[in-house]
Protein backbone atom coordinates (compact mmCIF):
# COMPACT_ATOMS: atom_id res chain seq x y z
CA UNK A 1 0.00 0.00 0.00
CA UNK A 2 1.18 3.96 -0.99
CA UNK A 3 1.07 6.54 1.15
CA UNK A 4 -0.61 9.34 -0.31
CA UNK A 5 -0.66 11.53 2.92
CA UNK A 6 -3.88 12.62 4.69
CA UNK A 7 -6.25 14.33 2.93
CA UNK A 8 -7.04 18.16 2.70
CA UNK A 9 -10.56 18.52 3.54
CA UNK A 10 -11.81 15.14 4.01
CA UNK A 11 -15.84 14.04 3.60
CA UNK A 12 -17.49 11.25 4.59
CA UNK A 13 -20.51 10.51 2.81
CA UNK A 14 -23.42 7.61 3.92
CA UNK A 15 -25.83 6.27 1.43
CA UNK A 16 -28.28 4.04 1.48
CA UNK A 17 -32.23 3.19 0.94
CA UNK A 18 -34.41 4.37 3.47
CA UNK A 19 -35.00 1.86 6.82
CA UNK A 20 -30.98 0.66 6.15
CA UNK A 21 -29.24 2.41 9.02
CA UNK A 22 -27.79 5.04 7.82
CA UNK A 23 -28.25 7.28 10.41
CA UNK A 24 -26.97 4.53 13.00
CA UNK A 25 -23.95 3.64 11.21
CA UNK A 26 -23.15 7.95 10.99
CA UNK A 27 -23.43 8.39 15.16
CA UNK A 28 -21.25 4.82 15.45
CA UNK A 29 -18.38 5.87 12.88
CA UNK A 30 -18.36 9.15 14.49
CA UNK A 31 -17.67 7.58 17.96
CA UNK A 32 -15.73 5.10 16.59
CA UNK A 33 -12.96 7.11 14.96
CA UNK A 34 -13.32 9.83 17.70
CA UNK A 35 -11.55 7.12 19.97
CA UNK A 36 -8.73 6.48 17.15
CA UNK A 37 -8.46 10.24 17.00
CA UNK A 38 -9.71 12.09 20.21
CA UNK A 39 -8.39 15.68 18.84
CA UNK A 40 -10.47 15.48 15.60
CA UNK A 41 -14.21 16.14 15.65
CA UNK A 42 -16.82 13.83 13.73
CA UNK A 43 -19.98 15.38 12.92
CA UNK A 44 -23.13 14.66 11.30
CA UNK A 45 -24.41 16.36 8.43
CA UNK A 46 -27.91 15.72 7.26
CA UNK A 47 -28.54 15.33 3.67
CA UNK A 48 -31.89 14.50 4.15
CA UNK A 49 -35.05 17.30 3.03
CA UNK A 50 -37.46 16.24 5.14
CA UNK A 51 -35.59 16.11 8.36
CA UNK A 52 -34.76 19.39 7.87
CA UNK A 53 -38.25 20.76 9.48
CA UNK A 54 -38.60 21.53 12.47
CA UNK A 55 -40.75 19.36 15.10
CA UNK A 56 -42.58 16.19 13.53
CA UNK A 57 -40.42 13.42 14.68
CA UNK A 58 -42.10 10.80 13.78
CA UNK A 59 -43.39 11.55 9.95
CA UNK A 60 -39.88 12.49 9.03
CA UNK A 61 -37.93 9.41 11.10
CA UNK A 62 -35.58 11.98 12.33
CA UNK A 63 -32.77 10.78 14.58
CA UNK A 64 -33.62 11.60 18.64
CA UNK A 65 -31.30 13.34 20.64
CA UNK A 66 -30.39 10.35 22.68
CA UNK A 67 -29.97 8.26 19.07
CA UNK A 68 -27.03 11.01 18.23
CA UNK A 69 -25.55 9.88 21.78
CA UNK A 70 -23.57 13.15 22.14
CA UNK A 71 -22.32 13.83 18.61
CA UNK A 72 -22.94 16.52 17.24
CA UNK A 73 -25.99 16.34 14.33
CA UNK A 74 -26.26 19.94 11.28
CA UNK A 75 -28.87 21.07 9.39
CA UNK A 76 -31.88 18.99 11.54
CA UNK A 77 -34.93 20.73 12.61
CA UNK A 78 -33.53 24.08 11.14
CA UNK A 79 -36.78 24.78 8.49
CA UNK A 80 -40.05 25.95 9.74
CA UNK A 81 -43.02 24.07 8.20
CA UNK A 82 -44.41 27.11 6.42
CA UNK A 83 -40.59 28.09 5.29
CA UNK A 84 -40.00 27.74 1.68
CA UNK A 85 -38.62 24.67 1.09
CA UNK A 86 -34.76 24.87 0.74
CA UNK A 87 -33.59 24.20 -3.02
CA UNK A 88 -30.66 22.44 -3.63
CA UNK A 89 -28.15 25.76 -4.08
CA UNK A 90 -29.29 26.73 -0.40
CA UNK A 91 -28.31 23.41 0.84
CA UNK A 92 -24.79 23.19 -0.87
CA UNK A 93 -24.82 26.96 0.50
CA UNK A 94 -25.68 25.45 4.41
CA UNK A 95 -23.80 22.31 4.00
CA UNK A 96 -20.39 23.99 2.81
CA UNK A 97 -20.42 26.64 5.26
CA UNK A 98 -20.95 23.78 8.22
CA UNK A 99 -17.76 22.25 6.66
CA UNK A 100 -15.31 24.52 6.50
CA UNK A 101 -16.36 25.77 10.76
CA UNK A 102 -15.90 21.19 10.82
CA UNK A 103 -12.53 21.37 9.07
CA UNK A 104 -11.18 24.36 10.54
CA UNK A 105 -11.75 22.85 14.15
CA UNK A 106 -9.60 20.12 12.42
CA UNK A 107 -12.72 17.75 11.95
CA UNK A 108 -14.37 15.90 9.41
CA UNK A 109 -17.84 15.87 8.70
CA UNK A 110 -20.32 12.64 7.75
CA UNK A 111 -22.98 13.80 5.53
CA UNK A 112 -25.90 10.85 5.48
CA UNK A 113 -29.15 11.41 4.14
CA UNK A 114 -31.68 10.82 1.43
CA UNK A 115 -32.13 13.50 -0.74
CA UNK A 116 -29.23 11.87 -2.95
CA UNK A 117 -29.68 14.92 -5.41
CA UNK A 118 -28.44 17.43 -2.98
CA UNK A 119 -25.47 14.77 -1.99
CA UNK A 120 -24.76 14.68 -5.52
CA UNK A 121 -24.50 18.75 -5.75
CA UNK A 122 -22.38 18.91 -2.97
CA UNK A 123 -19.75 16.24 -3.33
CA UNK A 124 -19.60 16.77 -7.10
CA UNK A 125 -18.13 18.91 -9.54
CA UNK A 126 -20.78 20.22 -12.25
CA UNK A 127 -23.54 18.86 -10.60
CA UNK A 128 -25.15 22.20 -10.22
CA UNK A 129 -25.95 23.38 -13.75
CA UNK A 130 -24.39 26.05 -15.52
CA UNK A 131 -21.66 26.50 -12.87
CA UNK A 132 -18.16 25.92 -13.25
CA UNK A 133 -15.84 23.06 -12.54
CA UNK A 134 -13.50 24.02 -10.77
CA UNK A 135 -13.56 24.13 -6.77
CA UNK A 136 -17.26 24.68 -7.20
CA UNK A 137 -19.22 27.47 -7.81
CA UNK A 138 -18.14 30.22 -5.04
CA UNK A 139 -20.36 31.15 -2.14
CA UNK A 140 -21.72 34.39 -2.81
CA UNK A 141 -22.50 33.27 -6.38
CA UNK A 142 -24.68 30.75 -4.80
CA UNK A 143 -26.14 33.25 -1.86
CA UNK A 144 -27.12 35.63 -5.24
CA UNK A 145 -28.83 32.89 -7.10
CA UNK A 146 -31.18 32.44 -4.29
CA UNK A 147 -32.38 35.91 -4.33
CA UNK A 148 -32.41 35.83 -7.96
CA UNK A 149 -34.80 32.82 -7.54
CA UNK A 150 -37.12 34.81 -5.27
CA UNK A 151 -36.90 37.35 -7.44
CA UNK A 152 -38.04 36.35 -11.13
CA UNK A 153 -39.20 32.75 -10.35
CA UNK A 154 -42.36 34.33 -7.68
CA UNK A 155 -44.56 34.49 -11.30
CA UNK A 156 -44.47 30.42 -11.37
CA UNK A 157 -46.04 30.31 -7.82
CA UNK A 158 -49.49 30.44 -8.32
CA UNK A 159 -49.53 28.33 -11.94
CA UNK A 160 -50.92 25.26 -11.70
CA UNK A 161 -48.87 22.32 -12.68
CA UNK A 162 -50.49 21.42 -16.37
CA UNK A 163 -50.37 25.40 -17.09
CA UNK A 164 -46.36 25.36 -15.99
CA UNK A 165 -45.87 22.18 -18.50
CA UNK A 166 -47.62 24.21 -21.47
CA UNK A 167 -45.18 27.29 -20.56
CA UNK A 168 -42.30 25.17 -20.33
CA UNK A 169 -43.44 23.52 -23.75
CA UNK A 170 -43.80 26.23 -25.18
CA UNK A 171 -40.09 27.95 -24.60
CA UNK A 172 -37.93 25.06 -24.21
CA UNK A 173 -40.06 21.44 -26.11
CA UNK A 174 -36.72 19.34 -26.03
CA UNK A 175 -36.36 20.09 -21.79
CA UNK A 176 -40.32 19.38 -21.97
CA UNK A 177 -40.12 16.12 -23.43
CA UNK A 178 -37.65 15.05 -20.91
CA UNK A 179 -40.29 15.51 -17.72
CA UNK A 180 -43.60 13.69 -17.02
CA UNK A 181 -46.32 16.26 -17.69
CA UNK A 182 -47.36 15.68 -13.79
CA UNK A 183 -43.85 16.15 -11.88
CA UNK A 184 -43.91 19.71 -10.87
CA UNK A 185 -40.44 19.99 -9.20
CA UNK A 186 -38.59 19.32 -12.55
CA UNK A 187 -40.27 21.35 -14.54
CA UNK A 188 -40.38 24.23 -12.48
CA UNK A 189 -36.75 23.80 -11.80
CA UNK A 190 -36.60 23.84 -16.26
CA UNK A 191 -38.80 27.09 -16.20
CA UNK A 192 -36.63 28.57 -13.74
CA UNK A 193 -33.23 28.35 -15.48
CA UNK A 194 -34.81 30.09 -18.59
CA UNK A 195 -35.95 32.45 -16.29
CA UNK A 196 -32.38 32.79 -14.27
CA UNK A 197 -30.14 32.51 -17.21
CA UNK A 198 -32.02 33.76 -20.35
CA UNK A 199 -30.80 30.18 -21.49
CA UNK A 200 -33.08 26.95 -22.42
CA UNK A 201 -32.29 24.61 -20.16
CA UNK A 202 -31.90 22.33 -22.84
CA UNK A 203 -29.17 24.28 -23.93
CA UNK A 204 -27.15 24.87 -20.84
CA UNK A 205 -27.26 20.69 -20.23
CA UNK A 206 -26.05 20.27 -23.76
CA UNK A 207 -23.02 23.04 -23.39
CA UNK A 208 -22.23 21.79 -19.69
CA UNK A 209 -22.31 17.93 -21.31
CA UNK A 210 -19.78 19.09 -24.47
CA UNK A 211 -17.58 20.99 -21.89
CA UNK A 212 -17.24 18.00 -19.89
CA UNK A 213 -17.01 15.61 -23.00
CA UNK A 214 -13.24 13.86 -23.15
CA UNK A 215 -11.65 11.63 -25.65
CA UNK A 216 -10.82 8.16 -23.99
CA UNK A 217 -9.29 6.57 -27.48
CA UNK A 218 -11.77 6.50 -29.73
CA UNK A 219 -14.55 6.85 -27.58
CA UNK A 220 -15.84 9.81 -25.81
CA UNK A 221 -17.27 9.63 -22.26
CA UNK A 222 -19.64 11.80 -20.56
CA UNK A 223 -18.36 13.26 -17.22
CA UNK A 224 -19.85 15.24 -14.09
CA UNK A 225 -16.37 16.39 -13.07
CA UNK A 226 -14.53 14.90 -10.25
CA UNK A 227 -15.11 14.96 -6.59
CA UNK A 228 -14.84 18.52 -5.10
CA UNK A 229 -13.62 16.93 -1.79
CA UNK A 230 -11.65 14.06 -1.00
CA UNK A 231 -14.79 11.85 -0.36
CA UNK A 232 -15.00 8.48 1.04
CA UNK A 233 -18.59 7.00 -0.13
CA UNK A 234 -20.34 4.21 2.54
CA UNK A 235 -23.55 2.52 1.15
CA UNK A 236 -25.68 0.67 4.00
CA UNK A 237 -27.74 -2.20 1.77
CA UNK A 238 -30.71 -4.53 2.74
CA UNK A 239 -32.02 -7.35 0.85
CA UNK A 240 -34.84 -6.74 -0.90
CA UNK A 241 -37.41 -9.38 1.23
CA UNK A 242 -35.68 -8.35 4.29
CA UNK A 243 -36.19 -4.36 3.60
CA UNK A 244 -39.44 -4.49 2.74
CA UNK A 245 -39.91 -6.29 5.93
CA UNK A 246 -38.42 -3.54 8.02
CA UNK A 247 -40.03 -0.69 6.20
CA UNK A 248 -43.66 -1.88 7.29
CA UNK A 249 -43.16 -2.86 10.20
CA UNK A 250 -41.43 0.36 10.78
CA UNK A 251 -44.65 2.58 9.33
CA UNK A 252 -46.62 0.21 12.05
CA UNK A 253 -44.47 1.24 14.65
CA UNK A 254 -45.07 5.05 13.23
CA UNK A 255 -48.32 4.65 13.50
CA UNK A 256 -48.68 3.51 17.00
CA UNK A 257 -46.16 6.27 18.28
CA UNK A 258 -48.48 8.91 17.32
CA UNK A 259 -48.29 9.38 12.92
CA UNK A 260 -52.04 10.22 12.84
CA UNK A 261 -51.58 13.11 15.83
CA UNK A 262 -48.36 14.78 13.36
CA UNK A 263 -50.50 14.49 10.44
CA UNK A 264 -53.72 15.62 11.76
CA UNK A 265 -51.59 19.16 13.06
CA UNK A 266 -49.89 19.43 9.55
CA UNK A 267 -53.55 19.34 7.81
CA UNK A 268 -54.45 22.02 10.77
CA UNK A 269 -51.29 23.79 10.16
CA UNK A 270 -52.32 23.47 6.01
CA UNK A 271 -56.22 24.67 7.04
CA UNK A 272 -54.17 27.96 9.12
CA UNK A 273 -52.07 29.13 6.09
CA UNK A 274 -54.86 29.21 3.28
CA UNK A 275 -56.80 31.03 5.94
CA UNK A 276 -54.26 33.34 6.38
CA UNK A 277 -53.19 33.82 2.85
CA UNK A 278 -56.37 33.04 1.09
CA UNK A 279 -54.71 30.35 -1.09
CA UNK A 280 -52.83 26.92 0.15
CA UNK A 281 -49.15 26.41 0.00
CA UNK A 282 -47.50 24.81 -3.26
CA UNK A 283 -48.13 21.01 -2.12
CA UNK A 284 -45.82 19.67 -4.97
CA UNK A 285 -42.79 20.63 -2.43
CA UNK A 286 -41.28 20.57 1.36
CA UNK A 287 -42.91 19.08 4.31
CA UNK A 288 -46.07 18.62 1.83
CA UNK A 289 -44.66 15.92 -0.19
CA UNK A 290 -43.46 13.96 2.69
CA UNK A 291 -44.60 10.01 3.18
CA UNK A 292 -47.75 9.74 5.50
CA UNK A 293 -49.31 13.70 4.78
CA UNK A 294 -50.96 12.90 1.52
CA UNK A 295 -51.67 9.19 2.14
CA UNK A 296 -53.84 10.35 4.77
CA UNK A 297 -55.18 13.69 3.50
CA UNK A 298 -58.09 12.41 2.24
CA UNK A 299 -59.16 10.31 5.61
CA UNK A 300 -58.62 13.71 7.16
CA UNK A 301 -60.63 15.56 4.82
CA UNK A 302 -63.15 13.47 5.31
CA UNK A 303 -63.02 13.38 8.93
CA UNK A 304 -63.19 17.11 8.82
CA UNK A 305 -66.93 16.87 6.92
CA UNK A 306 -68.35 14.82 9.82
CA UNK A 307 -70.77 13.01 7.69
CA UNK A 308 -69.03 10.19 7.42
CA UNK A 309 -69.69 6.86 9.21
CA UNK A 310 -67.59 5.13 11.17
CA UNK A 311 -67.44 2.24 8.97
CA UNK A 312 -65.81 4.17 6.56
CA UNK A 313 -63.31 6.16 7.95
CA UNK A 314 -61.91 2.93 9.57
CA UNK A 315 -61.89 1.96 5.66
CA UNK A 316 -59.93 4.81 5.00
CA UNK A 317 -57.42 5.30 7.60
CA UNK A 318 -56.64 1.41 6.84
CA UNK A 319 -56.25 1.86 3.42
CA UNK A 320 -53.93 4.88 4.29
CA UNK A 321 -51.73 3.10 6.33
CA UNK A 322 -51.30 0.71 3.35
CA UNK A 323 -50.47 3.61 0.94
CA UNK A 324 -47.91 4.73 3.43
CA UNK A 325 -46.35 1.62 3.34
CA UNK A 326 -46.54 1.19 -0.19
CA UNK A 327 -45.44 4.67 -1.10
CA UNK A 328 -42.07 4.32 1.41
CA UNK A 329 -41.22 0.63 -1.05
CA UNK A 330 -41.32 2.67 -3.97
CA UNK A 331 -39.44 5.61 -2.39
CA UNK A 332 -36.39 3.16 -1.17
CA UNK A 333 -36.74 1.66 -4.96
CA UNK A 334 -36.11 4.98 -6.47
CA UNK A 335 -32.89 5.84 -3.89
CA UNK A 336 -31.89 2.65 -5.09
CA UNK A 337 -32.03 3.34 -8.71
CA UNK A 338 -30.36 6.37 -8.04
CA UNK A 339 -27.17 4.89 -6.15
CA UNK A 340 -27.33 1.66 -8.94
CA UNK A 341 -27.23 4.48 -11.59
CA UNK A 342 -26.69 8.31 -10.89
CA UNK A 343 -24.23 7.44 -8.45
CA UNK A 344 -21.85 5.04 -10.15
CA UNK A 345 -21.77 6.84 -12.97
CA UNK A 346 -20.70 9.43 -11.58
CA UNK A 347 -18.10 7.91 -9.78
CA UNK A 348 -16.86 6.27 -12.40
CA UNK A 349 -16.73 9.28 -14.59
CA UNK A 350 -14.79 11.24 -11.58
CA UNK A 351 -12.12 7.54 -11.48
CA UNK A 352 -13.41 7.03 -7.84
CA UNK A 353 -15.28 3.87 -8.09
CA UNK A 354 -12.68 2.79 -5.45
CA UNK A 355 -14.53 4.99 -3.13
CA UNK A 356 -17.80 3.59 -2.53
CA UNK A 357 -17.80 0.29 -0.29
CA UNK A 358 -21.87 -1.18 0.14
CA UNK A 359 -21.99 -2.46 3.58
CA UNK A 360 -24.65 -5.49 4.46
CA UNK A 361 -27.56 -3.89 6.52
CA UNK A 362 -29.50 -6.98 6.82
CA UNK A 363 -28.65 -8.05 10.23
CA UNK A 364 -28.98 -4.34 11.67
CA UNK A 365 -31.37 -5.46 15.17
CA UNK A 366 -28.49 -7.59 15.94
CA UNK A 367 -25.61 -6.18 17.90
CA UNK A 368 -22.92 -8.37 17.23
CA UNK A 369 -23.70 -8.57 13.45
CA UNK A 370 -24.04 -4.69 13.13
CA UNK A 371 -20.70 -4.20 14.51
CA UNK A 372 -18.88 -7.22 12.91
CA UNK A 373 -20.52 -6.97 9.67
CA UNK A 374 -20.96 -3.03 9.46
CA UNK A 375 -18.99 -0.86 11.94
CA UNK A 376 -16.12 -2.77 12.15
CA UNK A 377 -15.30 -2.35 8.09
CA UNK A 378 -16.83 1.53 8.26
CA UNK A 379 -13.89 2.07 10.70
CA UNK A 380 -11.26 0.27 9.10
CA UNK A 381 -11.90 1.98 5.74
CA UNK A 382 -12.06 4.94 7.29
CA UNK A 383 -8.86 4.97 8.87
CA UNK A 384 -7.61 4.02 5.72
CA UNK A 385 -8.92 6.68 3.88
CA UNK A 386 -8.27 9.65 7.03
CA UNK A 387 -4.17 8.68 6.96
CA UNK A 388 -3.82 8.75 3.13
CA UNK A 389 -3.51 4.65 2.98
CA UNK A 390 -4.48 3.40 -0.55
CA UNK A 391 -7.60 2.16 0.23
CA UNK A 392 -7.85 -1.72 -0.48
CA UNK A 393 -9.47 -3.41 -3.68
CA UNK A 394 -13.23 -4.10 -3.26
CA UNK A 395 -12.67 -7.57 -5.57
CA UNK A 396 -10.54 -8.68 -2.64
CA UNK A 397 -12.61 -7.06 0.48
CA UNK A 398 -16.24 -7.74 -0.92
CA UNK A 399 -18.39 -10.89 -0.96
CA UNK A 400 -19.57 -11.67 -4.40
CA UNK A 401 -23.05 -10.07 -3.91
CA UNK A 402 -21.71 -6.78 -2.57
CA UNK A 403 -19.41 -6.61 -5.33
CA UNK A 404 -22.62 -7.30 -7.91
CA UNK A 405 -24.05 -4.18 -6.56
CA UNK A 406 -21.04 -1.86 -7.64
CA UNK A 407 -21.61 -2.73 -11.32
CA UNK A 408 -24.30 0.06 -12.87
CA UNK A 409 -27.86 -0.92 -13.73
CA UNK A 410 -27.36 1.42 -16.91
CA UNK A 411 -24.24 2.39 -18.64
CA UNK A 412 -24.96 5.92 -19.34
CA UNK A 413 -27.22 8.44 -17.35
CA UNK A 414 -30.62 8.98 -18.87
CA UNK A 415 -30.09 12.93 -18.06
CA UNK A 416 -27.64 13.16 -20.69
CA UNK A 417 -29.26 10.70 -23.40
CA UNK A 418 -30.94 13.51 -25.32
CA UNK A 419 -31.75 11.20 -28.20
CA UNK A 420 -34.41 9.22 -25.72
CA UNK A 421 -36.17 11.97 -24.62
CA UNK A 422 -39.86 11.47 -25.28
CA UNK A 423 -42.82 11.54 -24.31
CA UNK A 424 -45.32 9.26 -24.75
CA UNK A 425 -48.66 8.35 -23.48
CA UNK A 426 -50.82 4.97 -23.60
CA UNK A 427 -54.44 5.99 -23.71
CA UNK A 428 -55.38 2.43 -23.14
CA UNK A 429 -53.72 2.53 -19.74
CA UNK A 430 -53.69 6.21 -19.30
CA UNK A 431 -49.45 6.24 -18.82
CA UNK A 432 -47.14 8.53 -19.73
CA UNK A 433 -43.62 8.07 -20.59
CA UNK A 434 -40.90 10.26 -20.84
CA UNK A 435 -38.24 7.99 -22.55
CA UNK A 436 -38.05 4.72 -24.89
CA UNK A 437 -36.85 2.69 -22.20
CA UNK A 438 -40.00 3.63 -20.04
CA UNK A 439 -42.02 2.85 -23.17
CA UNK A 440 -40.74 -0.23 -23.65
CA UNK A 441 -40.69 -1.91 -20.22
CA UNK A 442 -44.42 -0.45 -19.84
CA UNK A 443 -45.64 -1.82 -23.09
CA UNK A 444 -44.44 -5.34 -22.37
CA UNK A 445 -45.39 -5.27 -18.69
CA UNK A 446 -48.32 -7.74 -17.72
CA UNK A 447 -51.24 -5.15 -16.96
CA UNK A 448 -50.73 -2.85 -21.02
CA UNK A 449 -50.64 -6.47 -22.15
CA UNK A 450 -54.03 -7.61 -20.16
CA UNK A 451 -55.56 -3.89 -21.12
CA UNK A 452 -54.86 -4.62 -24.58
CA UNK A 453 -56.10 -7.51 -24.73
CA UNK A 454 -59.24 -6.54 -23.21
CA UNK A 455 -59.72 -4.10 -25.34
CA UNK A 456 -59.37 -5.99 -28.17
CA UNK A 457 -61.84 -8.42 -27.08
CA UNK A 458 -64.13 -5.50 -26.27
CA UNK A 459 -63.70 -4.43 -29.72
CA UNK A 460 -64.26 -7.82 -31.30
CA UNK A 461 -67.54 -8.40 -29.38
CA UNK A 462 -68.75 -5.20 -29.94
CA UNK A 463 -68.33 -6.05 -34.01
CA UNK A 464 -69.93 -9.33 -33.46
CA UNK A 465 -72.74 -7.48 -31.77
CA UNK A 466 -73.11 -4.76 -34.75
CA UNK A 467 -72.93 -7.61 -37.18
CA UNK A 468 -75.46 -10.12 -35.42
CA UNK A 469 -77.54 -6.61 -35.31
CA UNK A 470 -77.14 -5.76 -38.79
CA UNK A 471 -78.32 -9.54 -39.81
CA UNK A 472 -81.20 -9.64 -37.25
CA UNK A 473 -81.99 -6.17 -39.07
CA UNK A 474 -81.76 -7.60 -42.53
CA UNK A 475 -84.00 -10.73 -42.06
CA UNK A 476 -86.84 -8.34 -40.59
CA UNK A 477 -86.90 -6.54 -43.74
CA UNK A 478 -89.64 -7.46 -45.77
CA UNK A 479 -88.61 -8.50 -49.33
CA UNK A 480 -90.14 -6.95 -52.39
CA UNK A 481 -91.20 -8.35 -55.24
CA UNK A 482 -90.24 -7.61 -58.91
Amino acid sequence: MTMAGPPKNPVIAIVGTTGTGKSNLAVSLALSLHEKYPNCPFEVINADAMQMYAGLPIITNKITAEEQMGVPHHLLGCVGVTDEAWRVSKFVTEARDVMQNIWARGGVPILVGGTFYYLQSLLFDRSLVGEKAKDGPPEDALKDENNIQAQKTSELDDMTTPELYARLHEVDPIMAGRWHPNDRRKIRRSLEIWLQTGKKASDVYAEQQQDDQRNDGDTVVDSVGGLAYPSLFFWTHTSRDILKQRLDARVDKMYVSGLLDEVSQLYRTLQDVEAEYGKQPDQTRGIWVSIGFKEFKSYLERLAEGCAVETELREMLEGALEETKSATRQYAKAQLKWIRIKLLLALRDAAATGNLWPLCTDYADNKQRWKGDVVEPAVKLGEAFLTGISLPKQETELAQPLLELLEPKRQYDLGKRRDLWVTKTCDVCQVTATNDIEWAKHTQGNRHKKLMKKQRLQAENEERRAHTELNTEGRRQPSRQG
